[in-house]
């Protein structure tokens, strides 16, 4: 038998605490990051005699030793007021990779005030710190000084577009800012924007067509940022814009309207008693309007275009698909046609479909669909034929092309889906020969034609007998016990819609994973935007049969409100929502998806689907 020490409980949680702290320290293997480095003035615009201070800011994830306060040179342009210094630290635990990691961030400050001593430009110049046995440097930084103390306007605003010279029908951005001086007492409403905005579209009726990315019932959000040395708190509308003819524009100033709050001394009998209280004073909102810099667009006209032009300008994505792709001869199976772009429905014209003679192809279900974000304008267009195979054997539906103006190559291209094969089997009615052939839709209204109905010259009595004694009376005696019954079996019947709208509801999430396991298998064979295709169509699926409603047609905005209303949180679907809108930047906007970014993609639609999923059974319990 082993005596071993016995050890009391204080020693005991205190050696538990410093093993916590050694596995803490331990998971923190991680290499360090360079120390960082930045200088920011308070201001870049300033007068003779006035005060700027300049903060020079280095961050690291260690405490640096040997750290000295940069030197600064002397000038001729200005003399140093005055030096200070700060250091702060801060220590984190995060859980990264189901690891424990702690994070340490240093910061070390250096204050130098200086005042400028004649006009002209200057340059402040880079400071070397010295930390660890190396040397960092700021990046300099430009200051212009006048005779006057700069007054910075209380508030600014500015127009640009994103293009200024596109083509006719290309897609560009125009941003309308406006940016209010922190602690000013002027107030931009929601009225001045949208009056600037009207007096915008007015001005551009008639050579553009015009579309406001911000409904005007939406909030228009602010950020803080530095102008000129202060801070503003900035506020943009974006607008879509589709020059409808070539030439040179100039959009004058525009003038955007705000108020300011000022206090008005009034008349009073009692001057200590209403000074002292503040009742001697009323405020008074006094109108004021800022002006914009005239912006000139030149638009370009189109270069020659082939025969087999749409018309159609910007980026555009097609597919086809058809389901069954196998099927009895004289069933049939839908065509699907998909054509999205950044242009108004109205100004994407309907593919044509090749020559099908050895089907019957019957008019199209079209659905349309417009979105509206940060980047612009897009529309969906979807196309669902009725097509019946006429024979038997292997039908080949050959490829779908389009023709657009690419503003961005400025070259025309052409989509061109691929060639689908349907494998056809005898039909119902047995083979034929390979010149087997079904009826198609003029053949039968032919045969409806020669329909001729019997006409008779006689008429029929009726002979007159006992209730008992007639047929009849045995054929009507059980028609009341045979509507109960059918009463009842449409009861039973009419259940089964929402038996089978909650299967899909139930099984959506298990479909969706596999779709998504697919997709990752196979993903080598699609091209990156047939990938992306095919994946939002998992996303659009999934959403229907989950939360029952049709979630392909809708926009962003109607989406977000139908997931908000069946109890999914906002941030679950405002996220869900960038990510829909990162992958239109991909399709329509030519941004290049390589493997990784492929499996990223999969890996955040697979991350949805799960937070939906709780989101959905949390709603069902409650």
């Amino acid at each position: 038998m082993h005596n071993h020490p016995k050890v009391a409980p204080t020693e005991f949680r205190v050696n538990l605490l410093r093993i916590a702290a050694l596995l803490i320290v331990s998971a923190t293997g991680l290499s360090a990051a360079a120390p960082k480095i930045s200088v920011t003035p308070d201001r870049t615009q300033v007068a003779v005699g006035e005060h700027v201070r300049i903060t020079v800011k280095l961050v690291s994830d260690k405490q640096l030793s040997g750290v000295d306060a940069p030197r600064l040179p002397s000038s001729e342009f200005y003399t140093v007021a005055g030096t200070n210094q700060n250091q702060t630290s801060s220590t984190s635990v995060q859980i990264v990779n189901g690891k424990m990691v702690q994070r340490t961030e240093v910061t070390y400050f250096f204050y130098y005030t200086i005042i400028p001593k004649k006009k002209g430009t200057f340059t402040f110049p880079a400071l070397n710190i010295s930390a660890d046995g190396e040397t960092l440097q700021t990046q300099p930084v430009s200051m212009t000084v006048g005779a006057e103390p700069v007054e910075n306007p209380e508030v600014r605003v500015r127009l640009w577009v994103s293009k200024r010279d596109p083509y006719v029908f290309e897609q560009i951005t125009m941003t309308l800012e406006a940016a209010k001086k922190e602690r000013s007492s002027a107030q931009l409403t929601r009225d001045g924007f949208w009056g600037a905005v009207e007096e915008l579209t007015n001005a551009l009726d008639e050579t553009f067509s015009v579309t406001a990315l911000l409904q005007p019932n939406q909030e228009i959000k602010g950020v803080r940022e530095r102008i000129d040395g202060e801070f503003y708190h900035v506020f943009r509308i974006k607008l879509a814009l589709f020059p409808l003819q070539s030439g040179t524009v100039v959009l004058p100033r525009v003038a955007f309207r705000y108020v300011v709050q000022q206090q008005v001394q009034s008349r009073s009998r009692d001057p200590f008693f209403d000074g002292f209280f503040g009742m001697g004073s009323s405020v008074r909102r006094v109108p004021k309007s800022a002006f914009t810099g005239a912006v000139k667009i030149t638009c370009r006209d189109l270069p020659a275009a082939p025969d087999n032009f749409s018309g159609a300008v910007g980026s555009f994505s097609l597919s086809v698909d058809v389901d069954p792709k196998t099927l009895p001869a004289g069933d049939a199976a839908t065509l699907k046609v998909f054509l999205r772009g950044n242009t108004p429905a109205s100004s994407m014209p309907d593919p044509e479909l090749p020559s099908l003679e050895e089907f019957e192809v019957f008019t199209p279900e079209k659905s349309v669909s417009s979105d509206t974000s940060s980047n612009g304008l897009s529309a969906r267009k979807s196309y669902k034929y009725l097509v019946v195979p006429q024979q038997e054997g292997e039908l080949v539906i050959p490829p779908v092309t389009w023709t657009y103006f690419d503003p961005l190559q400025e070259q025309f291209r052409t989509l061109k889906s691929d060639a689908i094969t349907m494998q056809v089997t005898r039909g119902k009615g047995g083979a034929k020969g390979a010149t087997n052939r079904y009826l198609t839709q003029s053949e039968i209204r032919e045969i409806g034609q020669d329909i001729r109905y019997i006409k008779t010259t006689t008429s029929i009595q009726n002979q007159p007998a006992e209730p008992y004694e007639n047929p009849v009376f045995y054929v009507l005696y059980p028609l009341p016990f045979l509507l109960a019954l059918f009463s009842f079996m449409y009861r039973v019947q009419a259940t089964k819609p929402r038996d089978t709208a909650k299967a899909l509801s139930t099984k959506a999430g298990g479909r969706a994973r596999k779709e998504i396991g697919d997709l990752r298998k196979q993903h080598a064979r699609f091209s990156p935007k047939e990938l992306l295709s095919r994946i939002s169509g998992v996303i659009e699926s999934y959403i229907s049969h989950r939360f029952n409603f049709a979630a392909t047609g809708k926009t962003l905005d109607q989406l977000k409100a139908e997931l908000i209303r069946r109890g999914v949180r906002e941030e679950i679907v405002t996220d869900l929502a960038q990510f829909i809108e990162t992958m239109d930047k991909y399709r329509f906007g030519g941004m290049a998806v390589d493997e990784s970014a492929k499996s990223i993609m999969l890996d955040k639609t697979e991350a949805f689907v799960q937070q939906l999923e709780k989101s959905a059974r949390k709603e069902r319990k409650a």
